[in-house]
């Protein structure tokens, strides 16, 4: 046999009902002297990874032939110490020396679902002597890659113009309606007038990025815009010598903007920076 363990690294979950049971099935099985140890008070629950973190805990513990103390810990619940029978089974307050050839521990992990999982590990110091085969270093190499920001969900498509106009057009569906399809009224969905100063701004800061941002001015609120059909709507931006009009319609076979209407209006301001 692999001998009984004197270190186990403990699921100790904080819990009234978890924690003496975990603690008393220990003492029932082991009877020799057990350290008990957790590394949650040191680096808190780290969830998925929770046991195998105790396992690496457990496994620096045997190289150093030494028990450690636990964090954070002032006195020993008595439901525990009811549990574990004696004081000689409970948590360590202090490192601890480990006796020569005696390098067995175990570790435990409670799954969310009511798993429960035990592994003893024993080491061998003969194994850290062994040669070992050299590795050769990774060779890295410094690259620059270029910034890429996110598309602006508003920012969908750029239509080309005849006129000085700058024209920018999205439908009314997609990542474009998540930003908007809270504000219902009256069970419907209308799209805020939040939403067409940002179509403003965004198509400011795309038309002149040396400005980096976008201040308008003059705004106003023509009528509201219902999004009654997501999908087949489309919302559009045009911006002229500085004037913006944000309006949404239906594209006919040439890929005009049909029966568009106007919601918002505003100039873009000057910037003195």
């Amino acid at each position: 046999g692999i001998g009984e363990p004197v270190l186990v690294e403990a699921a100790a979950n904080a819990s009234m009902l978890g924690d003496p049971i975990e603690v008393g099935a220990l003492a029932s099985t082991v009877h020799s002297r057990l350290l008990l140890a957790n590394v949650k008070g040191s680096l808190a629950h780290s969830e998925p990874s929770s046991g195998l973190t105790g396992l690496l805990m457990l496994g620096a513990k045997q190289r150093c032939s030494c028990g450690s103390a636990n964090a954070q810990l002032r006195q020993v619940s008595p439901v525990v110490v009811q549990a574990g029978q004696s004081a000689d089974h409970l948590i360590s307050l202090q490192h601890v020396p480990l006796l020569s050839g005696r390098h067995v521990g175990g570790v435990s992990a409670f799954g969310y679902t009511g798993t429960i999982a035990h592994v003893v590990l024993r080491y061998n110091p003969m194994w850290m002597e062994k040669p070992t085969t050299a590795i050769a270093r990774l060779a890295y190499r410094a690259r620059a890659f270029a910034w890429r920001a996110p598309q602006h969900p508003y920012l969908q498509r750029r239509v080309p113009s005849s006129s000085a106009a700058d024209i920018f057009r999205s439908i009314l569906g997609g990542a474009m309606l998540t930003t908007v399809d809270e504000h219902v009224v009256q069970e419907r969905v209308i799209v805020p007038g939040s939403a067409h100063v940002e179509f403003s701004c965004a198509v400011v800061c795309a038309v002149l990025p040396s400005r980096g941002i976008a201040s308008l001015e003059n705004v106003f609120f023509i009528r509201p815009l219902a999004v009654d059909t997501p999908g087949n709507t489309y919302y559009e931006c045009l911006v002229t010598d500085g004037l913006i009009e944000v309006r949404s319609g239906y594209t006919d076979n040439g890929g005009s903007l049909a029966s568009s209407l106007v919601h918002c209006v505003a100039r873009a301001a000057a910037l003195n920076v």
